[in-house]
């Protein structure tokens, strides 16, 4: 900073003070993460990560990571296999001497995994992590709120073993939560570091300060979080609302749910953006559609709302029923907006399919304005007014 505080990642931090025998184990070193260019710093992830066979786990906070990871992969594949081959990133990588250094030590001549990964290219279709990984054990990574929908992916493209374990409700200011079973993901709050203290969360919406302790929560409620640390926050409100999933002993249990922002109203309907994932996932599920990208706003000006979603293109729809059927579940999800459809004081969805590519120009643009890359959350369901991004200029129908 301008007065020589450092500052940085803490993740970043903690993975280098790691002890040398800890360190070893992780296929990425932590000079990746000093990278700029986007593109080459995931490239870099995707030709270790297929160099090494036997990768068993996978930690990263954003599900999405993993799919661009993929997406990298097979679009750089000769670029990938050829730094393989060769033991070097290829020279086609422009990258600090002392990082492709650090890189290429990592990196060793390696034919035969060559060989391997050519023959399931030659099958034709683009390689999975079912096919890089066949030992893939597990994968630690969020599971609610908006990382539902790249999950969705993404479990499809994992061997069968895989146990997808839930992060814990982490922010950068504090952790929130730690999982303490991998079988039910129970993530139990940091309660001997944070003061936590919670508003119901209608009440909360309703304009009520009515705070309440840990052990007054209610299992099945929503509640927004309000947190003391160590380190100096006082009721910091992080905007976030948590959900009790049940109880350990005396402790409750708490999932993430979503963004306090991730509510829109325009004319009384109250749609929130797990109502939007639901019945966006159920119709993909429906028609037998893939989408890693969606995004709804509100468009209060016009009384409607707009679905901007990227599909696989290799799939067939009728555009027309597909707005028939993402209405139609929002109207069983919310029957506030049922009652303003029926009214026609909202206008049904109107769905606008999004050239490929849309989903990373999203994240470079918002990681570009100041949002930190590998926190990065797609916010599902926003305002037109709010959305820093013309979804319109990328649409193809």
């Amino acid at each position: 900073m301008p007065g020589g505080t450092v500052f940085g990642a803490a993740s970043g931090m903690i993975y280098r003070q790691q002890s040398r025998f800890v360190r070893s184990k992780y296929v990425l070193p932590p000079c990746i993460s000093i990278i700029e260019s986007y593109e080459v710093r995931y490239l870099i992830m995707a030709i270790l990560g297929a160099a090494e066979r036997n990768v068993t786990a996978i930690s990263t906070a954003n599900p999405s990571t993993l799919l661009k990871i993929l997406d990298v992969l097979n679009d750089n594949l000769d670029v990938v296999l050829d730094s393989i081959e060769s033991g070097t990133l290829h020279a086609s990588l422009a990258v600090d001497p002392e990082i492709a250094g650090e890189i290429n030590a990592r990196l060793r001549p390696d034919k035969k995994r060559r060989r391997e990964l050519e023959d399931l290219r030659a099958e034709g279709r683009p390689l999975t992590y079912k096919d890089i990984w066949p030992n893939l054990a597990g994968i630690v990574t969020w599971t609610g709120g908006s990382c539902q929908v790249p999950l969705h992916s993404l479990k499809k493209l994992l061997p069968e073993q895989t146990k997808i374990i839930e992060l814990g409700y982490v922010a950068s200011e504090f952790r929130g939560t730690i999982n303490i079973g991998n079988d039910q993901n129970h993530c139990l709050p940091t309660f001997i570091d944070n003061y936590f203290e919670f508003a119901e969360r209608q009440l909360w919406e309703s304009g009520s300060q009515i705070y309440v302790p840990l052990d007054q929560l209610e299992e099945g409620q929503e509640y927004y979080v309000f947190v003391t640390t160590p380190d100096g926050l006082y009721r910091y409100d992080i905007n976030d609302i948590l959900r009790v999933t049940g109880w350990v002993g005396k402790t409750p249990a708490l999932e993430f749910v979503r963004k306090g922002k991730g509510v829109t109203n325009i004319t009384g309907e109250k749609i929130h953006e797990d109502q939007v994932i639901s019945a966006v996932l159920g119709m993909c599920d429906a028609h037998d559609l893939i989408s890693g990208f969606f995004v709804m706003l509100a468009d209060t000006e016009n009384s409607a709302y707009h679905l901007f979603i990227e599909l696989e293109k290799n799939e067939d729809f009728d555009i027309s029923l597909l707005s028939k059927d993402i209405d139609q579940r929002l109207r069983d999800l919310n029957i506030e907006y049922d009652e303003k459809c029926k009214s026609g004081r909202l206008t049904p969805v109107c769905i606008y399919t999004l050239s490929d590519g849309t989903a990373d120009n999203y994240r470079a643009k918002l990681v570009s304005e100041g949002q930190r890359d590998a926190q990065f959350k797609v916010q599902c369901l926003q305002y037109v007014s709010d959305c820093p991004f013309d979804f319109h200029a990328c649409t193809e129908s």
